[in-house]
């Protein structure tokens, strides 16, 4: 298979071929092609992603010129984008046969070993084409590799060629864009900071590459670093909304809950019909206690999405901490109906049904969301505490030291601990108490704050901490 590139038409003598070609398929006629203009008609239609049509012309092609090499190369290339590894190996494999040193055919094979998911084949493959091809610079021919190898998500494989083509020119932007992306893939965030940085220095206007350094900077909870890069982003293009979105989020994880309000609104501009972003908005209102607005973007996504169990959520929560518990029942049952099987929205709609006085409802809830996650710390306090509030402390203790089996936690440990000792079985509070501050003695006034023994058996515990 030879170079033929210099006899390849331009756009101008193209069109009429297409013209031709188009009429002969929607006519069904015998028109003769000879094999480079076949060639010319099947790179454009690949190009333009029409497979379907490719192949159909490919096999009049091969009816015609059934020993073209370069028609079977096109038709495993067709079958490659199709993801049709198996036929494209057909060809490629026969191919090779006839002309075992041919790079591009041992590189498409390397492409269809890594469709079929056999990427230690590939890799033979791939080292076989970097060695036999001498008409690319070899810093190419490792990034070519790299790219079919990430477009597989084979980021381990891309990381071995791209480091080689980077050794070989460190100025190559792709390359070392590329490197950042892989580490940033792998999670090793450190180096794809490093690499981010100095794709930056070759691109210090790209803001894809400030963006994604601020992602990174999120997930490594370096949080002003973080929105410092996303301003950064935003410089070079004002409405770049994943930009403003994350930024706003980094603000609201900061605390500073006006900044990121006056974010998300920036945010809003660009995609006013985001919900996620009035519930955000409406969180950071809930933070600073300014219920009235809180309430009004709540409000918002629910009238771009009726069905929004998290904003019908949030109204609840609002008027379950105001004390309006009815009206927050209202909100939570609606949320309930939406999403029956949220242990975190069934959890406090029971608080709301026992505040109301309706215990059993309440105590339905509940165990409905322990049900759909044993591992909920929330969900097991509450009903404990809904049993003691109706004077059934065995079964409070009973329900602890079953949630102490299924998620063992402090939380757990400090109130079973103070259960324990406010039904006089100081040894096995103190047991419960030892374990609990083991675990975490910051929070040992869970137990001080419930226990209601006389000081100088308070003082027994005391001399446990100290």
């Amino acid at each position: 298979m030879d170079n033929e590139d210099d006899f390849f038409l331009n756009k101008e003598e193209l069109a009429p071929l297409i013209e031709k070609c188009e009429n002969m398929l929607m006519h069904q006629k015998k028109v003769f092609f000879d094999v480079l203009e076949f060639i010319d008609l099947l790179d454009f239609y690949i190009d333009n992603a029409k497979f379907d049509k490719a192949l159909t012309i490919v096999n009049i092609a091969l009816h015609q010129h059934p020993y073209a090499l370069e028609l079977e190369f096109r038709k495993a290339e067709i079958y490659i984008e199709q993801n049709n590894a198996d036929d494209a190996l057909a060809i490629l494999m026969h191919i090779c046969k006839i002309e075992p040193e041919n790079a591009d055919v041992l590189f498409m094979i390397g492409v269809a070993h890594c469709i079929k998911g056999s990427f230690e084949n590939a890799i033979q493959m791939f080292d076989a084409y970097i060695d036999i091809e001498h008409d690319v610079e070899p810093e190419e021919l490792y990034y070519n590799v790299a790219v079919s190898l990430l477009n597989h998500n084979q980021y381990k494989y891309a990381l071995h060629y791209l480091k080689k083509s980077y050794n070989l020119n460190q100025h190559n932007a792709l390359v070392v864009y590329d490197l950042a992306y892989c580490f940033e893939a792998m999670q090793e965030f450190s180096k794809s900071i490093q690499f981010y940085k100095k794709y930056i220095n070759l691109d210090p206007y790209s803001q894809i590459a400030w963006y994604n350094l601020g992602v990174i900077y999120t997930q490594c909870k370096k949080l002003k670093k973080a929105v410092r890069a996303f301003d950064f982003a935003l410089a070079i293009d004002e409405f770049f909304s994943s930009a403003l979105f994350n930024k706003a989020n980094c603000l609201a994880d900061l605390e500073l809950y006006h900044d990121a309000v006056n974010t998300y609104l920036e945010f809003l501009k660009c995609e006013p019909d985001s919900i996620i972003a009035h519930i955000y908005i409406a969180e950071c209102y809930e933070k600073i206690k300014d219920f009235e607005q809180a309430e009004a973007y709540y409000s918002q996504a629910i009238e771009l999405d009726s069905e929004c169990a998290e904003a019908w959520f949030g109204l609840g929560t609002i008027k379950f901490f105001v004390n309006e518990v009815r009206m927050a029942l209202r909100y939570f049952e609606k949320t309930v109906e939406i999403e029956p099987h949220n242990e975190k929205y069934l959890t406090l709609y029971g608080m709301a049904l026992y505040r109301e006085q309706i215990v059993p409802a309440a105590i339905g809830a509940i165990k409905k969301a322990i049900q759909i996650n044993q591992f909920n710390v929330d969900a097991w306090m509450c009903l404990a505490e809904i049993y003691m509030f109706e004077g059934k402390i065995d079964d409070a203790i009973k329900c602890l030291k079953q949630a102490r089996k299924q998620s063992p936690h402090y939380k757990i440990s400090y109130t079973l601990a103070a259960y324990c000792a406010n039904s006089q079985d100081v040894m096995r509070a103190k047991k419960y108490f030892s374990e609990a501050y083991t675990e975490n003695a910051e929070e040992s006034d869970i137990f001080f704050d419930i226990c209601i023994l006389e000081p100088n058996v308070l003082q027994e515990f005391r001399n446990i901490m100290f």
